[in-house]
């Protein structure tokens, strides 16, 4: 009884949290000053649902959410960003997080950031064209500077979702 319970829970959020995200994509998509702090907020989702139930979970939701964003959503090029990079940054960081050395793991998050930002920047230029592209190592600069504080904001806000969310839906 209490396993059923769980999966119904756990189908409920994860309902709930798709909802959320398909919105926070749409804004994505439709107010440019947004875009960021949407696929952040979208990208900490499938995260949560990993700390409510399994890692299960939080994969179906990602492989959801992408699907649906895609066929919901007007501009499909906006939600390339989250299925190539910031989507599944949860279900990796989860393990990368608990290594016990720690380095490693910041550095593995890095790699995977980097692969995903470099996923992102390939497909879109592939789309766009080959327009001439100066000043790429300050770019570089900046976009590492961004991995490092958006992996670093990642952390707080789970811990803040631990913290203060997780128990508060124990009750329900």
């Amino acid at each position: 009884m209490q396993r059923k319970q769980l999966s119904t829970r756990l189908l409920a959020l994860g309902g709930i949290f798709s909802a959320f995200s398909i919105a926070l994509l749409y804004v994505a998509t439709t107010v440019p000053n947004m875009q960021i702090v949407a696929y952040g907020l979208a990208s900490l989702l499938p995260a949560c649902l990993i700390m409510e139930g399994s890692l299960k979970a939080g994969v179906v939701f990602y492989l959801e959410t992408s699907i649906l964003a895609f066929l919901l959503l007007p501009n499909k090029l906006y939600v390339l960003p989250y299925v190539l990079l910031f989507g599944h940054v949860g279900l990796w960081k989860w393990y990368m997080n608990n290594m016990k050395n720690k380095v490693l793991g910041f550095i593995l998050r890095l790699v995977c950031l980097n692969i995903g930002a470099g996923l992102v920047f390939l497909t879109a230029r592939s789309i766009i064209g080959s327009a001439r592209f100066g000043g790429w190592v300050a770019t570089l600069v900046l976009v590492e500077a961004f991995l490092v504080l958006y992996d670093y904001g990642f952390d707080l806000a789970l811990a803040v979702y631990r913290k203060r969310i997780l128990h508060s839906l124990g009750k329900f």
